[in-house]
């Protein structure tokens, strides 16, 4: 499906559904009941979840992007569905939704230079395929030059005795940075994690300590293996309209914030002497310190910058429970997708984003649906939000944490859901970070009581916990559960699952070609959702908020939120 200008309008004609009850009938799951007590079967509407997603993936909604009609037009849908429903607008003056400011930057790759010194004279980097990112000053022109310095994985990790810094004075410099967490070894088996990525291995996590040395640019060495995914995913993603949070007085900014291919890094070690192979062995040790390698870097970045109103999207449904009513248990799914962008090698511009995310968006709005038609609803009220601007960095979620419209210390835990199973039922479910919250026994005895095998990340060393919405939200200490399916499909053999899964990652991931197909199998889909319903029944019935275990590393950040 190629990109045209649509001419044609939207019109949504919304029915108000009926108030909501104030006395609503307690219900929940108990892990206690033997598994095959507990019917499996899916309850959630699979026809009424299957229009919302064909909708919502749909040319019509041209790839849902920040800041473009079709991303407007999402979130109008939503809200508009969260008022059929009958839930109450849980945004700002008495409506659906929260406005969340951000700043587009465009760069003008025809304007734009990138060089580094070599011995053999200045090489120019070819933008897109050797290097992508944009310049964070927000404004028309950017001026970058300093000597590159190698920083290694660039933590700071003081509960792990850890410091590639030293002390050395970086202001100015461009730094040349590893994606990944320092590696254990045979000695430190559980060193950051183990072979599960932290926070710390974040590319998020690198550019924030690039703008708190003061480093005039932060270059991102891309790998796939380090990345979890291909260079292609970073073209597309980074290649296009830049959705940052508007600058404020005294925050750091990146005069660039690129990705440079293996390839590029590779050759600017070797001006300085130096190998990839070298120099991240040197940064596996304690004793790394900073490499300058006296090699210049110089960017001329050109760019077109434009406000954007984008907005969140929140319904909610009030708790049964007077003594619980105020508190809330939050369920996420973003709307947004990357919109119109490059094309592909078929023409084709639309990002459509059926799997990421409008299967989870049209879960959520099954879910909410379901739970706002029901008389099993919680003590607790039940949060419904549909975030906007995920894929530009969780600036939807993080704006939110930072103005939350609900006291997070009410949060009692979120449940997000991204990118659902769209080919028919799994037996297998990964519940990301519910093993660090003192829940975990009570949400493995849903899972089984629902005929389903927990299974660990197949991938912890790509650090999925930190890379989708409830991130924000576990950072500021709220409990949270991520819900993905794992890859063994019922009535299938487990290859099925693997190929779909690679298939997916190599040719559909943030491609255009992530569009809605009919023969798509939604049961899994909804199976997630109903899987959702019953953690939705124990956090909002749950005698205690649930809470991270001691000595996570979010414990903290929730004794803060609660003033402990």
């Amino acid at each position: 499906m190629r990109f045209r200008r649509l001419k044609i309008g939207v019109v949504f004609s919304f029915a108000l559904g009926s108030s909501l009850g104030s006395t609503l009938a307690r219900g929940a799951v108990s892990p206690k009941i033997p598994p095959s007590k507990i019917d499996r079967g899916v309850r959630l509407n699979v026809k009424r979840l299957r229009a919302h997603l064909k909708f919502l993936a749909s040319d019509l909604l041209e790839g849902r992007g920040t800041g473009q009609r079709g991303g407007e037009v999402a979130a109008a849908y939503i809200a508009g569905e969260f008022e059929r429903m009958g839930l109450a607008p849980a945004g700002e003056k008495g409506t659906f939704l929260q406005a969340v400011p951000l700043v587009g930057v465009t760069t003008d790759a025809a304007r734009s230079r990138y060089s580094v010194g070599l011995p053999s004279g200045a090489r120019n980097l070819t933008w897109l395929d050797e290097i992508v990112g944009p310049s964070e000053v927000q404004g028309a022109t950017a001026e970058v030059s300093g000597e590159i310095v190698f920083t290694g994985h660039s933590a700071l990790a003081p509960e792990e005795n850890w410091d590639d810094y030293k002390g050395m004075d970086l202001r100015g410099k461009v730094l040349l940075m590893l994606v990944d967490d320092p590696p254990p070894t045979a000695e430190e088996p559980n060193r950051f994690g183990g072979k599960a990525r932290t926070y710390y291995g974040r590319w998020t996590y690198k550019l924030e300590m690039a703008r708190r040395m003061g480093a005039a640019a932060a270059l991102l060495v891309h790998t796939d293996e380090s990345a979890g995914y291909g260079w292609q995913v970073v073209r597309n993603s980074w290649g296009g309209e830049d959705k940052q949070s508007p600058n404020e007085a005294g925050r750091s900014r990146l005069g660039l914030a690129a990705w440079v291919s293996e390839p590029v890094a590779k050759e600017i070690l070797g001006a300085a002497g130096k190998t990839l192979e070298e120099l991240r062995n040197d940064a596996g040790k304690r004793t790394f310190h900073p490499v300058p390698l006296g090699v210049d870097f110089r960017a001329h970045v050109e760019s077109s910058i434009r406000r954007i109103d984008s907005s969140n999207v929140l319904g909610l449904l009030p708790g049964h429970d007077p003594k619980k009513t105020d508190e809330w248990v939050v369920v996420t799914a973003h709307y947004d997708h990357l919109g119109v962008g490059n094309p592909d090698a078929s023409g084709d511009r639309i990002y459509n984003g059926a799997v990421d995310n409008a299967a989870g968006a049209a879960a959520l709005l099954e879910l909410a649906e379901t739970l706002a038609s029901s008389k099993e609803r919680p003590g607790r009220s039940v949060l419904f939000f549909s975030t906007t601007a995920e894929e530009a960095g969780l600036n939807g979620s993080e704006w939110y944490v930072e103005h939350p419209l609900h006291p997070l210390a009410k949060t009692a835990g979120l449940i997000n859901v991204d990118s659902p199973p769209v080919r028919g039922e799994v037996e297998e479910v990964q519940l990301m970070g519910a093993i660090r919250i003192d829940a975990a026994a009570e949400l493995e005895g849903i899972v089984r009581g629902f005929d389903l095998v927990s299974v660990p990340d197949p991938a912890p060393e790509q650090g999925g916990f930190y890379r989708s919405d409830h991130f924000p939200f576990a950072k500021k200490g709220v409990p949270a559960v991520n819900v993905k399916s794992g890859r063994k499909y019922r009535g299938h053999e487990r290859s099925f699952g693997d190929a779909l899964f690679d298939e997916y990652e190599k040719k559909h991931y943030h491609q255009p070609s992530d569009e809605f197909d009919p023969a798509w199998e939604l049961e899994g889909t909804a199976q997630m959702g109903e899987l959702m319903r019953r953690i939705v029944m124990l956090f909002g019935n749950r005698r205690a908020m649930p809470s991270w275990k001691a000595g996570d590393e979010f414990e903290e950040a929730r004794k803060t939120s609660l003033g402990r």
